[in-house]
């Protein structure tokens, strides 16, 4: 992911990175997804196969990767990212309580903990403390949560990961899925990839300078920095 953010721009630990208009101006690629197996258990694997994306909402045909084929990549090992091809996403069925239920260990707890720590699960984690303090059939207003939305750090620390599971195992809350079927390979971009691989040099974990941030632009100047080895995905918005 260092070396696509070096050579085309956008962040290395988003799932769908917003390239800058004049990274986008030089290269015409604004495409992006790259999705992990903790998050995305069905995701293809073999470029060409189908898939499923998971959502923290009920799909729907207004969200932005509905819009175009995405230029997905999977991660298949630590730092192993594989393009996959162009996919187009199309709105499935929500996840039952069941299947979510028979999803991995790994999977659920990703989950949990992601909708439980970032801004795009917040609006979830709310639902979930009102449920908590006022019973399991209390639904709040659209009101309550946006009054609620002031006092996350607090709720953060009243509701616990079970908490966040539960809800999704009785069927409170539910995770959306979309449809991916490839509908293209990009043979040239694969032999871009390939003909500028010799030319990039990884960075220095011990590397403290600037970002870059979402652009690219530190990579190009070597001012990026590095983050963690592991290369987890940065939990930000499946849906932004």
């Amino acid at each position: 992911r260092y070396y696509i953010s070096n050579l085309y721009g956008g962040s290395t630990q988003t799932t769908f990175p917003k390239i800058s208009d004049y990274r986008v101006a030089w290269h015409g690629l604004a495409d992006w997804a790259f999705l992990t197996l903790e998050f995305n258990p069905h995701a293809p694997t073999r470029p060409g196969h189908s898939g499923l994306f998971f959502s923290p909402r009920k799909a729907w045909d207004g969200w932005h990767g509905t819009q175009r084929p995405l230029r997905t990549f999977v991660r298949l090992a630590e730092s192993k990212w594989v393009y996959m091809g162009q996919y187009k996403f199309e709105p499935g069925i929500s996840l039952t309580s069941d299947e979510w239920k028979k999803q991995r260990d790994k999977v659920r707890s990703t989950w949990a903990y992601g909708v439980h720590v970032s801004q795009w699960g917040s609006e979830v984690t709310r639902r979930v403390w009102f449920r908590k303090e006022r019973g399991a059939d209390y639904e709040p207003t659209k009101e309550e949560l946006e009054d609620a939305a002031l006092r996350m750090g607090d709720i953060r620390k009243e509701v616990t990961l079970q908490d966040m599971i539960a809800a999704y195992d009785q069927g409170e809350e539910e995770i959306g899925t979309y449809k991916m079927t490839c509908v293209g390979y990009d043979e040239e971009f694969v032999r871009i990839l390939e003909r500028n691989a010799q030319h990039y040099k990884v960075p220095l974990t011990n590397d403290k300078k600037g970002t870059g941030k979402g652009t690219g632009e530190g990579a190009r100047k070597g001012t990026r920095s590095k983050r963690k080895q592991t290369e987890t995905t940065k939990l930000e918005s499946h849906q932004e």
